[in-house]
């Protein structure tokens, strides 16, 4: 009984050290990036799905995932994402591609209206890098567009944002997750923009 007591014990220890803690519990998502979009875009007759990202394992946890000075990746004990990455990313993509007008309708997986278009992503990177006193967000993402009906890539890009942070807490962490979002979507809207459909 004492060898199980002493394995929880370093367990609990061990999971607290390998952890950063900062302040009281916090949840935290990603923002709209707040971006106006002209009139004049080009509209297409098409229904675009967007499909569930896949990517690195902490994209399927809520965790708010940092690097040390060593590159081991580790997470906040009192702060975390309120919901998983992947479907923030999902659910964002859905919104701002559909506020762009430029598509008859922009949905997500559950949909069960025929599409024409796929978006397909992988998220490479969306974490926290502290050296030293210094520290940034990374954000790499990339994007593949299909054509449904012929099966065939119509385009792939990766996009890699990197924000610098103020301070090195959670809380710019968050701010500069959003700023990068913002950053990504925009430039991925350029690129669909220019796409032959």
């Amino acid at each position: 009984m004492k060898i199980i007591l002493s394995l929880a014990l370093g367990a609990i220890l061990f999971t607290g050290c390998a952890s950063k803690s900062n302040g009281e519990q916090n949840s935290f998502r990603l923002l709209e990036s707040g971006i106006t979009y002209k009139e004049d875009t080009k509209k297409h007759d098409l229904v675009m799905l967007v499909k569930k990202p896949l990517g690195v394992g902490y994209i399927y946890n809520k965790d708010l995932v940092y690097s040390d000075e060593e590159g081991i990746y580790k997470s906040y004990v009192k702060h975390a994402w309120d919901e998983p990455l992947y479907k923030q990313l999902e659910n964002m993509l859905v919104l701002e591609l559909n506020k762009t007008g430029m598509f008859k309708s922009v949905v997500s997986n559950g949909s069960l209206l025929k599409y024409d278009l796929v978006l397909e992503s992988n998220i490479y990177d969306f974490y926290q890098i502290i050296d030293g006193n210094k520290s940034k967000v990374k954000v790499q993402i990339n994007l593949n567009l299909l054509n449904q009906k012929t099966k065939n890539l119509v385009d792939s890009k990766t996009f890699i944002i990197e924000k610098e942070l103020k301070a090195i807490t959670p809380k710019e962490a968050l701010e500069a997750y959003n700023q990068a979002f913002a950053e990504f979507i925009n430039q991925a809207v350029t690129w669909l923009k220019e796409q032959k459909y």
